[in-house]
């Protein structure tokens, strides 16, 4: 299978379709972002996945997960996983804050 064929690109994106290990926490400018490896279970791709809720206000949850690449992994941490995605050629991103969908973009993210 080509892993663009995947469904690990075709959102929405299911938690049971893939192996998730947490990293940490994210706590860059009061984030408190959580930050996780979630690997496919069908083509094996790796993706960086960063969540960050701002309680107390609605709408405000946003995710951004790009694929990493294994040579990464080793420099990876909750601190520079928001600029690695930020440096990937696109990546997905959704939540509340940008209404519930899915879309994709590139370069830098404002949290």
């Amino acid at each position: 299978m080509n892993s663009s064929d995947c469904i690990c690109y075709k959102p929405p994106f299911s938690h049971l379709n893939y192996d998730t290990v947490e990293l940490g926490i994210d706590e860059t400018n009061g984030r408190f972002a959580e930050v996780s490896i979630q690997t496919c279970k069908h083509c094996q791709n790796r993706w960086l996945n960063y969540f960050i809720e701002i309680e107390g206000f609605s709408s405000n949850i946003r995710w951004f997960k790009a694929i990493i690449d294994n040579a990464l992994l080793e420099s990876l941490t909750p601190e520079n996983s928001l600029e690695l995605i930020e440096k990937a050629a696109w990546y997905f991103y959704g939540g509340s804050y940008y209404g519930s969908g899915v879309s994709v973009g590139r370069g830098k993210i404002i949290v």
